[in-house]
């Protein structure tokens, strides 16, 4: 995992921060430029949330690469590295929000669940502590959001976000029918079912089917 996603995994730009810390915004790419040492520049760029930091030695007007290199024992590299990631780090402490998960549609039904039940995920699983679990008042699970590779889904290779949600067995074969939906993973595939949370299905379809997780359970 490169430094970026390290430190701005599930967090989420607020575009009126980014202005007054000193961003440039064209085109809808947010960028900052910032001189670190005496002969190195910074430049941030930020865009639909992907951010990128890019440094450039300006003796030889060429990206400078180094302080990436794992295992790199050059002090000079890890003086830039640390000095970038405290950048980093300022930009994301005042520019930024934390959120529950990497996806927005994830966050979306996060808090769809929250203002319906007053439930918020809890993160309890040390093998998997990105999974978040929600319990109702009995402390039954009605749902859960995972990040997984889609590859145990179909045959596709990507990390993307899951939610389970539980359903009357009468029904499966018609929601498997629907694209974006599939027997669940690491839950019963009789009662379960897991729906890819990549705004191929919209809120209130996934919505619908965690209020009947919720009454199921």
């Amino acid at each position: 995992m490169i430094l970026e996603d390290k430190i701005f995994n599930k967090y989420k730009a607020c575009n009126n921060k980014l202005i007054d810390y000193g961003f440039s915004l064209k085109d809808g790419l947010y960028q900052y430029e910032i001189n670190i040492f005496t002969n190195f520049k910074l430049i941030v760029k930020i865009k639909d949330n992907s951010i990128k930091a890019l440094v450039y030695d300006l003796d030889f007007n060429s990206l400078y690469n180094n302080y990436r290199i794992i295992n790199n024992n050059g002090s000079f590299s890890n003086s830039i590295k640390d000095e970038v990631k405290n950048i980093l780090l300022d930009i994301r402490n005042k520019c930024f929000i934390e959120e529950c998960f990497k996806s927005l549609q994830s966050n979306r039904i996060t808090k769809l669940i929250e203002n319906e039940y007053n439930i918020k995920p809890k993160f309890i699983m040390k093998k998997f502590p990105n999974y978040g679990i929600f319990k109702n008042d009995k402390n039954k699970w009605f749902s859960i959001i995972m990040n997984i590779n889609r590859n145990k889904l179909d045959n596709l290779f990507e990390d993307v976000e899951i939610i389970n949600v539980k359903i009357k067995e009468n029904n499966l074969n018609d929601l498997l029918k629907i694209k974006g939906v599939y027997k669940a993973y690491h839950m019963n595939k009789n009662s379960w079912i897991s729906i890819i949370l990549n705004d191929s299905l919209s809120d209130d379809f996934i919505f619908k089917l965690v209020k009947e997780s919720y009454n199921n359970v």
